[in-house]
Formats: structure tokens, C-alpha cells, sequence
């Protein structure tokens, strides 16, 4: 499902993260749907109980394979991946070490790279 980046962030902002766990919760069923699997091969439920567990490495993680499937689907799909993995990565050991807001930012680009597919699917 198309959503705009810019109102991912700023509900994500507006609910201090609240909006993701919904999100996120989204887009592992529409990875499974485009993909066929979900990120990491977890259900989302046991992906955020182990990113409480960890204090938010786990989501990191979770973040770096959403990247990674994104790139598989647009591949697939005959489009050209975003290698957005590497910046994701690095805005969220950021955001981790600092209490930033820059995980806001990674489902910024995530939702933008899913809104392409879903554009050349249409």
C-alpha cells in the first residue's frame, strides 16, 4: 500500500514511535506479499519481543534485512535496487548511540523505496 514518506516520519514523530510498531507491522505483511517472506523469516511479533529483548539491536538488524529484501523484490521486479542497507545502517547505529530521531528516517526510505514497487506493479 502506497503511504507518503514525509507522513510516516511525522506520525512516527507526532506518536514518539508509537505509529511504527503499526508500520511496521504492515510492511512485514506486505514483504511477505511482494516478496514472500518476511525480512528477517520471523513473524513480526517475535522480531519486536526480540528487539525489546536486545534494547533495539535486534531492530537495527531488522531494519538492515528489510533494506536488503526491498533490493530483492525491486530485482525481481526487473527495477534497479536503492542499496539503501548501508545508510540505514549507519542512521540507525546513529540514532541507537545518540537517542536521535534518525530511525524516523529509515521508514522514511523504506516506505519511499515500497511506494516504487507498488507504483511499477499498478
Amino acid at each position: 500500500m502506497k503511504r507518503s514518506p514525509a507522513l510516516v516520519f511525522l506520525l512516527g514523530l507526532c506518536t514518539l514511535g508509537l505509529y511504527l510498531l503499526f508500520w511496521y507491522n504492515r510492511i512485514y505483511n506486505e514483504l511477505k506479499e511482494l516478496g514472500g517472506k518476511t525480512p528477517t523469516g520471523n513473524s513480526y511479533g517475535f522480531d519486536l519481543l526480540l528487539t525489546i529483548v536486545t534494547c533495539g539491536v535486534w531492530g537495527i538488524y531488522v531494519d538492515y534485512r528489510i533494506s536488503l529484501t526491498l533490493d530483492e523484490i525491486l530485482v525481481a521486479r526487473s527495477m534497479p535496487a536503492q542499496n539503501s542497507a548501508p545508510l540505514v545502517l549507519v542512521l540507525d547505529i546513529f540514532f541507537y548511540v545518540t537517542g536521535g530521531l534518525t530511525y524516523l528516517a529509515t521508514s522514511a526510505i523504506h516506505q519511499d523505496i515500497i511506494n516504487r514497487v507498488y507504483e511499477q506493479k499498478a
